[in-house]
C-alpha cells in the first residue's frame, strides 16, 4: 500500500491520510477523487495554487510525475504557501 499525507487545506477538504494500492502519482490522484469526491472541485477552485510532492523524502520534479513509483512508498503532498 502506497501511503499518503496530504497537509494544508488541501488535506482537510480530501483528507489528511490515506493508504491505497498505487503504482503512479497519476493513479494517487485519481485514486483519492475516486475515493471522496473532492479533488477536482479543489483543484479547479484554487488553480493558482502549487504543490509539492514528495516520494519517500525526495522532492519530484513536475516532469517526471508518472515516471515516479510509488508503490509501497511514502507520498506527501504539500500544498506551497501563496502571498503578496
Amino acid at each position: 500500500m502506497t501511503e499518503i499525507f496530504i497537509h494544508g487545506r488541501f488535506g482537510e477538504v480530501v483528507g489528511k491520510h490515506h493508504q491505497l494500492a498505487c503504482a503512479t502519482l497519476s493513479e494517487v490522484f485519481r485514486a483519492i477523487q475516486a475515493n471522496t469526491g473532492k479533488l477536482r472541485k479543489y483543484i479547479r477552485g484554487n488553480v493558482k495554487r502549487q504543490i509539492s510532492l514528495f516520494v519517500d523524502g525526495k522532492l519530484v520534479d513536475e516532469k517526471n510525475y508518472d515516471l515516479v513509483n510509488v508503490k509501497n512508498k511514502k507520498v506527501v503532498i504539500l500544498p506551497l504557501l501563496m502571498g503578496a
